[in-house]
């Protein structure tokens, strides 16, 4: 993704908006409009170039959590280069992400502050527009923390594996029930640490990123 300038568009309906964010020199530039209204334009000056570009990374992530989105049609997309780039809105400990099996929507798993509570969100590839799906919250009683280490898409598509502490869960998508696959107890019903479901190529990430082939 570019560091000195960068379109960014937030889908939902009923107007996309969208934030352009650009540096020329030691300034971070800002333009905001919605749908085809004229944009509001403001600028900030810093001590150095590199000091507007760490500050428009942080814009980016910080709007990404908002629901912002970079996103271009993968028809003019080079080879290797992103056509989606967003983040779930949780920005607290790691998150997993997975890519459905024909390409076109992207599972996000994200954690609650200090863990306590969690939030599956799937993404539209092509527009970049997320929708919570499903959230986890903390065990009842204990106040148990709610990791969740890893989110897959099943074989087909229809649902979603993930592995939330000492369980591995399905999601159907279809209808948003979930079930339990199998559980242990960590060190006590099996002396492991936390086990992850196998899958090539997923790793926690703070932000997805979905590149053109």
């Amino acid at each position: 993704m570019p560091t000195e300038d960068l379109l960014l568009t937030h889908p939902d309906p009923p107007t996309s908006r969208h934030l352009h964010l650009a540096v020329d020199g030691a300034r971070l530039l800002r333009r905001s409009w919605r749908g085809g209204a004229k944009g509001r334009h403001s600028g900030r000056d810093f001590p150095n170039p590199q000091a507007a570009r760490d500050a428009l990374a942080r814009e980016a992530a910080t709007r990404m959590r908002e629901g912002y989105v970079f996103v271009r049609d993968s028809a003019g997309a080079p080879p290797g280069e992103p056509v989606l780039r967003c983040a779930p809105p949780n920005r607290h400990g790691p998150q997993t992400f997975d890519l459905h099996p024909h390409g076109h929507t992207l599972a996000v798993a994200s954690l609650h502050r200090d863990a306590y509570g969690a939030d599956l969100h799937l993404v539209d590839v092509t527009t970049g527009r997320r929708r919570l799906l499903h959230t986890e919250t903390p065990g009842t009683g204990r106040g148990e923390q709610t990791f969740i280490h890893t989110v897959l898409f099943d074989a087909d598509g229809t649902g979603l594996v993930y592995a939330l502490n000492g369980e591995t869960r399905h999601l159907d998508l279809s209808t948003g029930t979930t079930r339990v696959l199998a559980r242990y107890e960590q060190f006590r019903t099996a002396r492991l640490p936390f086990l992850r479901p196998a899958g090539p190529g997923r790793h926690p990430a703070s932000a997805a990123a979905v590149r053109h082939r």
